[in-house]
């Protein structure tokens, strides 16, 4: 029991000491990477994030104040041959890119830790495109077309490794303006060509399980 009240009563004297002791960056830029595919292909597997799509993240400090910018993506393009002669040949072509910028105010600066809250505007662009070809040499074309735009708040983070070296994480709520465009030329059916445009509104809530490596300069 006294083991217990004793390792317990360090904890908060630390936890005090952590919290009771300003500390601040001396730089003024610094950059961000995602490292969650890092971290997690050593086994740790914590850090899982398909709603975090921001790869870097750069901001310009400026004392409590900085501009931040977000910028992520994914890309691909491949092609399926039918040397048999019996299955679907084709391509694929595929992008997603997300973009942000905004702005951040630490509110709270102690020893290592630092919390900031802020805004950000976010855009996103995709196209997932195929074409297929049967074994008679018929082409069919499927697309599909997304931009959204938004805004929201942010809360981030950071804990300072080094003067130049931190981690960090955010979390986020956005509202977005969404347009999707489908358009499908199926030649293999006797199916007309199809169009549908829609537009809509959602929302995200992105929790924070992305670990961001920050390196100041």
């Amino acid at each position: 029991m006294k083991q217990i009240i004793l390792i317990t009563s360090l904890i908060i004297t630390s936890l005090f000491n952590a919290f009771g002791q300003e500390d601040s960056y001396n730089n003024t830029h610094s950059l961000g990477l995602n490292i969650n595919s890092i971290v997690n292909s050593s086994d740790f597997g914590v850090f899982y994030s398909p709603s975090t799509p921001y790869t870097l993240i750069y901001r310009f400090n400026m004392k409590n104040w900085a501009l931040k910018a977000g910028f992520g993506g994914n890309f691909s393009n491949n092609e399926r041959d039918n040397e048999s002669g019996q299955g679907n040949s084709g391509s694929s072509k595929n992008h997603i890119l997300d973009a942000r910028i905004g702005f951040d105010r630490t509110i709270m600066n102690k020893n290592r830790f630092s919390f900031m809250l802020g805004a950000d505007v976010i855009f996103q662009t995709s196209r997932n495109y195929n074409e297929i070809i049967n074994s008679s040499s018929i082409l069919s074309r499927y697309e599909n077309k997304g931009r959204s735009m938004g805004f929201g708040p942010t809360g981030t983070v950071d804990f300072k490794i080094t003067e130049s070296i931190s981690l960090s994480t955010e979390m986020s709520f956005y509202i977005s303006r969404n347009n999707n465009e489908y358009i499908r030329n199926d030649n293999s059916t006797n199916n007309q060509d199809q169009k549908d445009i829609s537009k809509g509104w959602s929302s995200a809530l992105n929790k924070p399980t992305a670990l961001y490596l920050n390196i100041r300069f």
